[in-house]
């Protein structure tokens, strides 16, 4: 067996979502963490508690290392105590595991594909590779917006979540909670922690970002803006974060999601454009794929995610 059982201050962290950090995070926030030694990395398995008795368990953007999922799969179930009915996977970028006999999900919990910067050659090399949309657009914002760390005060932070909320209004994707954002934002384990960028314009906070990052990778995870007739505060923050992120010597900036192939996330569409208009490279992965312990109690989860799904997406 190449699956053993450790505590979660074991993980090694070299992923944002395969660390101890968003252990603790999901933690908080309904889903109980597992953490386990393979042959050459850790792992983090999620589990959360469906029709009062049954377990899905969940692997973001793991395992690190290629593997038969399966016998993967077969081994988390005989670590995991309870009724587990399924195994959902989020492989990370370049998996070259073998997922044969797991089910190809109709869309993907985290995005199919993504856009990387290598921060490795320094923010000004980086910036000369940026498209022109993305030059007018910080041309316009310069003078207008400025944009700084969030220094932790109430006010500043219930003026963005404010805006954060009107821009899910407005672009039609759900927003977390107050307190998820808190919890975001709050905690820090391994080196691994987030940050608010908050832009201002006269004053008043216009727009806000949150970046995720330990040592190795910054990635984008939460944005917020008010439409400006002017200018716009988004090009200007991605900048800041990316500035920031290749001052700190990371090695990579994660956009976090842009639409995949074959019509695959094309809720993500919109975000296109701006996400590639600072250069980068777009990777895509294999989509989100499921190993099934109990068929029936799957099924049944099976159509109501799809009727959930349909009801949000359209």
């Amino acid at each position: 067996m190449f699956l053993s059982p450790i505590s979660l201050e074991g993980l090694d962290g070299k992923s944002c979502m395969q660390g101890e950090y968003w252990a603790r995070l999901k933690g908080k926030n309904g889903w109980e963490a597992h953490a386990f030694r393979m042959r050459h990395s850790t792992l983090l398995v999620l589990t959360k508690r469906f029709f009062r008795h049954f377990l899905l368990a969940y692997v973001p953007f793991g395992p690190q290392e290629d593997v038969s999922l399966s016998e993967l799969s077969r081994q988390i179930a005989k670590c995991i105590d309870g009724h587990l009915f399924a195994i959902r996977y989020d492989l990370p970028y370049g998996s070259k595991s073998d997922a044969s006999g797991l089910v190809i999900q109709r869309e993907s919990v985290q995005p199919d594909a993504t856009v990387v910067i290598d921060l490795r050659e320094g923010y000004e090399e980086i910036r000369k590779g940026y498209h022109e949309r993305a030059r007018r657009a910080l041309k316009r914002s310069a003078g207008k917006v400025e944009v700084s760390l969030w220094e932790g005060d109430a006010e500043t932070f219930d003026a963005w979540y404010d805006v954060y909320q009107e821009t899910g209004i407005r672009d039609g994707f759900s927003t977390r909670s107050k307190q998820y954002m808190t919890d975001v934002l709050s905690l820090r384990y391994r080196g691994t922690h987030a940050q608010l960028f908050v832009a201002k314009r006269d004053g008043a906070v216009v727009g806000g970002t949150i970046l995720l990052e330990n040592s190795n990778e910054a990635v984008y995870l939460f944005g917020a803006s008010e439409r400006m007739g002017d200018c716009t505060c988004s090009h200007a923050l991605q900048d800041a974060m990316i500035h920031a992120s290749a001052d700190t010597h990371r090695e990579r900036y994660d956009f976090f999601g842009v639409s995949g192939d074959n019509g695959r996330g094309s809720h993500l569409s919109s975000l296109d454009l701006f996400k590639t208009s600072f250069g980068g490279e777009r990777m895509v992965r294999r989509p989100t794929c499921d190993w099934k312990a109990d068929r029936f109690v799957y099924a049944c989860y099976s159509l109501a995610e799809h009727l959930r799904y349909r009801g949000k997406r359209g």
